[in-house]
């Protein structure tokens, strides 16, 4: 989660950064809605927030989903090892099997 709240800080911050550098070039200097840009350079940092957020989350999953995978690869040659019927050498004990007469 924390990773996630980094992603979405980092991604308004840059988001507000690049809107206001675009703004600033694009308006004349003594614009009297200068603030108005700021506003709306808020307002175009929060998609970028957002996709920011979707492409840490997309990270984290790929990892979790890699950590399955090395786990569900480990069981399943545990698996083949206790299964396999030529491995094993061992007698069985017990009671012999019922002889008809």
């Amino acid at each position: 989660m924390t990773k996630l709240y980094i992603w979405a800080g980092s991604g308004t911050a840059i988001g507000f950064i690049v809107f206001l550098v675009l703004f600033n070039v694009a308006m004349p200097r003594n614009d009297p809605e200068r603030l108005l840009w700021v506003v709306f350079s808020i307002m175009g940092a929060i998609p970028v927030a957002i996709f920011a957020v979707i492409f840490g989350a997309i990270g984290i999953i790929k990892k979790d989903l890699d950590v399955i995978r090395r786990e569900v690869m480990r069981l399943k040659r545990i698996e083949e090892i206790i299964s396999d019927p030529a491995a094993s050498t061992q007698f069985k004990s017990g009671m012999p099997p019922h002889m008809p007469e």
